[in-house]
């Protein structure tokens, strides 16, 4: 899981990566400025959530946000901004246009994070059902529930190999199988961001490389589950 921290100033990007990170196991992509930032996202990059600074060279923090909602292949980005206490009138418009929420800046630790992580629950809670949901559905108590993450963790790893193989060799069958194994597992556990992902394997032209980059994701995403259900990140 990928977020994009978006800041000309090292310093203030440095504590925004402290806090992201303070908050799970996410994978930090850190841009200089909007420009630099759009540019990832033009060249494929797909995080769950942007924090952008306002105020920076080339590409503002607002005209950033403006392209975002503007592409629609981009439009659904939840975008954090970043600002000072002086830049408010400009937040508000910002909220107006798209903007899914504010930091103020310099960052009051304890304050910014409670503050970001119920915007990432928030967010989190379109790509993977909730842990004591899932036990709810289930019927499992959250022992039992940490088991099936386990499993679920074991049943990717094992099928990296063979999946690789059958993508270099064109055998649909076998991608088959193996894919509806992983989908399945997924929708039961209601990781439905992880079980799409899982679906673009079954493209007959997807690549080795993207199995591993899927896997490494998915693996994420179910550590993620895992510190949700153990409340480490409650």
């Amino acid at each position: 899981m990928k977020v994009l921290l978006v800041d000309d100033d090292v310093v203030s990007r440095m504590a925004l990566v402290d806090l992201v990170t303070s908050l799970g196991k996410f994978q930090i992509v850190e841009a200089e400025d909007g420009e630099q930032a759009w540019q990832f996202l033009q060249s494929g990059l797909r995080p769950i959530l942007c924090c952008c600074d306002i105020r920076m060279p080339r590409l503002s923090g607002i005209e950033f946000l403006q392209r975002v909602k503007a592409d629609a292949s981009l439009n659904q980005l939840p975008v954090v901004l970043v600002s000072s206490a002086t830049d408010m009138d400009t937040v508000q418009q910002a909220i107006q246009s798209g903007a899914t929420d504010y930091i103020i800046k310099p960052f009051k630790a304890l304050e910014a994070k409670l503050h970001l992580q119920k915007i990432l629950h928030k967010i989190w809670a379109n790509y993977c059902e909730l842990p004591a949901t899932t036990m709810k559905r289930l019927n499992l108590k959250a022992e039992r529930l940490l088991t099936y993450y386990q499993a679920l963790q074991k049943q990717f790893d094992a099928a990296l190999a063979p999946l690789t193989t059958a993508l270099h060799n064109g055998d649909a069958a076998t991608i088959k199988t193996r894919v509806d194994a992983l989908h399945t597992g997924c929708i039961t556990l209601g990781m439905w961001h992880a079980a799409a992902r899982v679906e673009r394997l079954r493209n007959p032209r997807a690549k080795p490389e993207l199995l591993a980059t899927i896997v490494a994701e998915v693996q994420a995403e179910i550590l993620h589950q895992i510190d949700l259900a153990n409340g480490r990140l409650a």
